[in-house]
């Protein structure tokens, strides 16, 4: 075989595996962006209750999403009365281990947080009756008591509100009473990153091991920032691969180290 045939073999050869090689990339891309987006499912209505439905259905959404951002920057909780705080950008944060024990919450418990917020709180900012779409409906629109269930997992936060909502218009009425919503969050897998690193952190101390946080962090995926506050340390965990209108997943919480 000669020399040139050689040599372009070895080229045909070595394209063949670059498109091997960008084939699957693309197509773990593609799967990738597939599996990341949000999924809302809501009760059907008939054509007239559109409207409402939309409305309401945009409005649990931002709603649930906003509530799981927000339980980031509480550290895993919204109701902290028992748990030492500490006032930092106008925020009070949350102690996540204090002397030498750890409060670090567990999926579970974040799980029951997110769904007690939701319960309380999604009827006194999606009641529509004051918006232009629910003047429409005039008293057509009647709330019942929302529950909720939640479930916390290592790349999705998945949320069920069961909220009977009774729709009357004229003649017609109508109802919805579920709303379920899934989004690409990694939450769970976040709050297992920060388990282990209050752990680390507590076998360590009065000593900050700042090399062995961030390989942690980093062998998930994730950045830590740390900073310094009245002689204790507050902890940043960003996800950058998760992002709501440009602003990634932070979950904050501080450090016992006076």
């Amino acid at each position: 075989m000669k020399r040139g045939q050689i040599t372009v073999y070895m080229i045909v050869g070595v394209v063949i595996l670059i498109l091997v090689v960008l084939l699957f990339y693309f197509r773990g891309s593609l799967l990738r962006e597939v599996s990341s987006e949000k999924q809302i499912e809501i009760s059907s209505v008939p054509e007239q209750f559109t409207e409402v439905q939309e409305e309401i259905k945009a409005c649990t959404d931002k709603f649930v999403l906003d509530s799981i951002y927000t339980l980031g920057v509480y550290g895993g909780y919204f109701y902290r009365d028992n748990l030492n705080k500490i006032e930092y950008l106008g925020v009070n944060l949350t102690y996540l281990h204090y002397g030498k024990k750890s409060y670090t919450p567990s999926v579970t418990a974040m799980e029951q947080e997110l769904s007690r917020f939701i319960n309380e709180n999604l009827l006194f900012n999606c009641n529509i009756n004051s918006t232009n779409v629910g003047v429409n409906y005039g008293k057509g629109v009647n709330y019942g008591k929302i529950t909720s269930q939640v479930d916390i997992k290592d790349s999705s936060v998945i949320v069920s509100v069961n909220w009977p909502i009774q729709l009357k218009k004229g003649s017609l009425t109508s109802e919805i009473d579920k709303i379920s919503l899934s989004y690409p969050s990694r939450l769970g897998k976040i709050r297992n990153v920060v388990d282990l690193i209050v752990k680390q952190q507590i076998r360590d101390k009065p000593q900050l091991c700042l090399t062995c946080m961030s390989r942690i962090a980093a062998d998930n995926n994730l950045f830590v920032n740390t900073y310094n506050q009245d002689g204790d340390v507050i902890f940043l965990v960003i996800d950058m691969s998760e992002q709501k209108d440009s602003e990634a997943y932070k979950f904050w919480y501080v450090g016992d180290y006076q």
